[in-house]
């Protein structure tokens, strides 16, 4: 048993901080939320928000009135009288009536669906002041408590505040707040003229919550040597310490746990599964109860994985439940990036805590990052008119170069002092020449944000830019300073060419936003638009869309798409934007930007870019991968003795069976997917052949000596056959071998099925004939069995033999459906529209039915979706995009399309709708229509259901459907009756999974 008391040794006085202090939270990893209490039983606690012991929370100076923000500032400190740390906020006023807000930064905000009052203790040496607390609501605004009056006694006061309604003001408009809400900071007036140093501690929130709640839990990661907190990134192999800190809230009640840990795989299975008991007396007012339980895990695997603790505790009516992630990635701590910056990452780490700060310097050395930029706040760093206040800013550069990275920085948050704000190039010019003298290499790269010069248009931001270089003189030399970035999205006005004429060759930052594809297509339209070349001074930046969860394995992939794309454009680097997400996913909408969240659990889209960052690091992009095939983008990067080939399969392809890499110069050759998992080479007199996976493909060629000149390439290939090939009546395919210039007299093909195979064969393999040079063809019809049983996919085993020489080569094969036009009268679900059923992962049995029917007309696809379930449950998406209840989601793509319509089907009393899933283009979600069929119903018992989804041929991006055009479809529906039991999975094709590979759907084919 440990308990965390109250009362304990504090660390030496830290002072001379400027507005940003790292302080200590005791707010937890995972809950997140506090949820409303359910009706009934309810406990109350006591929730420390901050106890001001370390260095984990911030507090800034926000607004003020009636003094500068720079005569105030808040730091960490001791108070001798109680011989703990606390906040001491120092306000040196010129005038009465001065009021000043203090902003608090946690890691994670809690919020409160119900509170009844909040409370710190107070210490103040002389005079008086008046304090509040302020609460911002679900919808962002602010309001602020009743002030309270704290007297110069020299003694700790505790000051509560009531949260009803009527005690709360808002600071602006009317109303009352609308919960979730947290407290957001707190306020202090005084009319006292001169220096006024405030202490606050122990800052507190009362309020009631279900018995389940009462714990609060927080993961803590141990790194092996050190006393600093672990990043969530970890080689293969690393066995990975892990401890579930659980603490008591309750004043009064002894709790007696179990606490169950399992670690999920990335594919969803349990890998392990640990349980733990023990017991936790209830806090006091002297003390929190707190108790730590390690568990360990060796993590082999290259993914991320779930860690779900759930605690239990006798009379509660479920468990407890806190999660978070942590990501398995081929990373090198030691890894020496020389001059390279092309991998960037922008943060805006200095707002956070200290401890927060060094872990988010830390992720992006792990993630791979070579450059750093951070956002510099110009308010906080000049507060007042020649006062620069550098040391948190000095001490985070120093941190980012000792990790082994370059840094840089954006200057955004223009003062309020600024004599002319529609003008700053003066004051601009003082800030950046100090920065040069104080900060020296440390501030060589300078991005200027686009508020900084907010008031002027592109023309005039250059020349503003040129202005600011020109009046540096000798400070200038060596610094790069770009002007604001330049937007590329729908929101960029557009831009007359000659204005960016004179810049071409100089320094300048695009921005794009939003969804990776999308972002890449803006790109190149705004390249055009502006008639501009991509040069190495350039900078791509972009601004991430919001990730739901931790993302999918096709966000992965597409920050691996992006990265090509910028090396073979020429640019100087990208940077990805954000490190870290700004909220939890229960807080503001859009505010999980992040490639990891803000209890450090890593994301999809940051495994893609360590993966990518880890190979790429310190190489030279050398142009196309040579004889690249049309399905795929190809890549050569040169890095001394290696070279690299980067291929990545384009959505929606059917990709052929092999690729075959060549080289001309001594040197041995490897290939591996992105993770650094091995791929099979199958050598032969003719050459190398790769079988081809659905995943990007990365193939390294090590000579003796370094090659200047690529010599890595892909060779024609003289053996050609798709790697995915379909069962139906007209869906035959060709084995084509290219016949060498020597006769093979011993060459043969042979196809071997599966012993279960739902398909019969039109050959099984033959001898190879044919004249020197030229090319044998072969062709194969795959039929379906007797019976007709449907299947979703098996697998056949291509063996080619010449002369002794043998490649095995898998082909995936799919059951191709046809899918008739829709007879005039017809609704679409009559039983000739029958295309399957879905079907339980893994063999289980389910407790619903889903039938899917599907038919076209020009103008539209039509799906029929048939539910019958003993219980039908509406489904409830929270913040984080975890869903609850029964989900129904649908996905739809044409064969060899880059769009996919991804669609969750939500019942609502206007009637069901289609709501797109992140990834998909709302605008062509919005022409989707669904109807319930005539089976629908929500009377009692709402066992059966039917809805049609009508999707218009412009939601695919054609103009109409016509046979015999390929459809892929993935339906899937999560049977969840929200009682606590396990749920089951049906499905139908498993496109919806996150990787959107054309593999992963069900084929259907338009009929005549």
């Amino acid at each position: 048993m440990k308990i965390l008391r109250a009362r304990r040794a504090a660390s030496d006085p830290s002072h001379g901080r400027w507005a940003l202090v790292a302080l200590r939270v005791g707010l937890t990893a995972a809950a997140l939320t506090i949820a409303a209490p359910a009706i009934g039983q309810t406990e109350p606690v006591v929730s420390v928000l901050a106890d001001f012991e370390d260095a984990s929370v911030a507090a800034s100076v926000g607004d003020v009135r009636n003094v500068v923000a720079g005569d105030c500032m808040v730091r960490a400190s001791v108070v001798p009288a109680r011989g703990r740390g606390a906040l001491a906020v120092e306000i040196a006023a010129t005038r009465r009536e001065t009021t000043v807000g203090i902003d608090l930064t946690f890691r994670e905000t809690t919020r409160f669906a119900q509170a009844d009052a909040v409370a710190a203790f107070f210490w103040l040496g002389e005079g008086q002041v008046s304090v509040g607390f302020r609460l911002r609501d679900a919808d962002g605004a602010l309001f602020e408590t009743r002030s309270q009056v704290v007297r110069g006694e020299r003694r700790w006061i505790r000051i509560a505040a009531e949260l009803r309604p009527e005690s709360l003001k808002p600071l602006a408009g009317e109303g009352s707040p609308r919960y979730p809400a947290h407290v957001a900071g707190l306020v202090i007036r005084t009319d006292q003229i001169g220096q006024q140093t405030l202490f606050l501690d122990e800052l507190q929130v009362e309020h009631r919550v279900a018995p389940s709640e009462i714990v609060r839990g927080e993961f803590r990661f141990a790194q092996a040597g050190a006393t600093a907190e672990a990043t969530r990134l970890f080689p293969p192999g690393t066995n990975i310490n892990v401890a579930v800190g659980l603490e008591n809230r309750s004043r009064s009640r002894m709790l007696d746990l179990t606490v169950d840990l399992a670690w999920i795989r990335p594919d969803g299975g349990v890998l392990q599964r640990q349980s733990r008991k023990l017991n936790l007396p209830p806090s006091g007012v002297d003390f929190r109860s707190y108790q730590k339980v390690d568990f360990s895990q060796s993590l082999r695997d290259v993914g991320l994985y779930r860690l779900v603790a759930q605690v239990r505790a006798a009379g509660w009516s479920g468990p407890a439940t806190f999660e978070t992630s942590v990501g398995v990635a081929p990373i090198d701590k030691r890894r020496n990036r020389g001059r390279s910056t092309f991998f960037g990452i922008r943060t805006n780490l200095l707002r956070e805590s200290e401890l927060d700060q060094a872990l988010e310097i830390s992720t992006a050395r792990d993630a791979g990052a070579s450059l750093l930029l951070l956002d510099a706040s110009w308010r906080r760093i000049e507060p007042k008119e020649g006062v620069l206040r550098l040391e948190p800013l000095r001490a985070a550069l120093e941190s980012i170069v000792r990790s082994g990275m370059a840094p840089a920085l954006l200057l955004t948050e223009p003062p309020e002092w600024l004599p002319d704000p529609a003008d700053p190039t003066a004051a601009l010019t003082t800030l950046i020449r100090r920065l040069r003298e104080q900060l020296r290499d440390r501030a060589a790269v300078i991005l200027l944000g686009a508020d900084v010069l907010d008031a002027l248009p592109l023309e005039a931001r250059l020349a503003a830019t040129d202005r600011v270089l020109a009046a540096l003189g000798p400070a200038a030399e060596g610094l790069t300073l770009y002007p604001p970035p330049i937007p590329v999205d729908a929101s960029r006005p557009r831009t007359d060419p000659t204005v960016l004429a004179a810049w071409a060759d100089r320094p300048l930052a695009f921005v794009s936003r939003g969804e990776l594809r999308l972002a890449r297509a803006a790109l190149a339209a705004a390249r055009q638009q502006l008639g501009l070349a991509w040069r190495s001074s350039h900078l791509w930046l972009h601004e991430a869309a919001p990730t739901i969860g931790s993302g999918t394995q096709y966000e992965a992939d597409a920050v691996v798409h992006y990265a090509l794309e910028a090396a073979a454009a020429g640019v100087g680097g990208i940077i990805w934007f954000d490190l870290r997400d700004d909220d939890t996913p229960a807080g503001q909408p859009g505010a999980q930007r992040g490639l990891v969240s803000r209890d450090f659990a890593p994301k999809a889209a940051l495994l893609g870019y360590a993966n990518i960052a880890g190979h790429l690091t310190g190489a030279v992009y050398a142009g196309p991968l040579a004889s690249t095939p049309e399905q795929f983008e190809g890549g050569l990067f040169i890095a001394g003795v290696e070279q690299i080939g980067v291929v990545l399969p384009r959505p929606g392809q059917v990709l052929p069976a092999a690729l075959f890499p060549t080289f001309d110069v001594p040197g041995a050759l490897r290939c591996e997917d992105l993770d650094r998992r091995p791929l099979a080479i199958q050598s032969t007199r003719r050459g190398d052949v790769v079988p081809t996976v659905a995943r990007p493909v990365l193939l390294t060629l090590e000579t003796r000596a370094p090659q200047a000149e690529p010599q890595l390439r892909l060779a024609p290939p003289w053996l050609r056959v798709p790697a995915t090939v379909f069962v139906g009546a007209d869906a035959d395919f060709t084995l084509e071998v290219d016949q060498p210039a020597q006769p093979m007299p011993r060459a043969f093909f042979q196809l071997t099925p599966p012993r279960d195979a739902a398909f019969t064969l039109s050959t099984t393999g033959t001898a190879i004939r044919g004249e020197p040079n030229e090319t044998a063809r072969f062709p194969v019809k795959l039929l379906p069995a007797a019976g007709g049983a449907d299947f979703e996919r098996q697998t056949l085993t291509l063996r080619v033999s010449m002369d002794g020489d043998v490649v095995e080569l898998p082909l995936d094969v799919r059951r191709l459906i046809e899918v008739r036009p829709l007879a005039s009268g017809d609704r679409g679900d009559e039983e000739k529209y029958a295309i399957g059923r879905l079907a339980v992962a893994d063999g289980k049995r389910a407790s619903a039915d889903v039938a899917l029917h599907a038919a076209y007309r020009v103008d539209a696809l039509l799906v029929t979706l048939r539910i019958q379930d003993d219980r039908f449950v509406p489904v409830q998406v929270d913040a984080a995009g975890r869903t609850r209840g029964d989900d129904l989601t649908l996905g739809v793509r044409l064969d060899g399309a880059d769009e996919l319509l991804e669609l969750r089907i939500l019942a609502s009393e206007g009637g069901p709708q289609a709501v797109p899933l992140p990834g998909t283009n709302p605008n062509l979600a919005r022409t989707v229509r669904v109807e319930e069929g005539s089976t629908g119903s929500r009377s009692a018992g709402g066992d059966k259901r039917q809805y049609v989804v009508t999707i218009p041929a412009a939601a695919l991006n054609v103009r109409g459907l016509n046979a015999p055009t390929r459809v892929l479809v993935a339906v899937r529906y999560v049977d969840d009756d929200a009682d606590g039991l396990p749920v089951s999975e049906l499905r139908w094709g498993r496109g919806l999974d996150g990787s959107r590979s054309s593999v992963d759907f069900r084929w259907l084919q338009l009929a005549p």
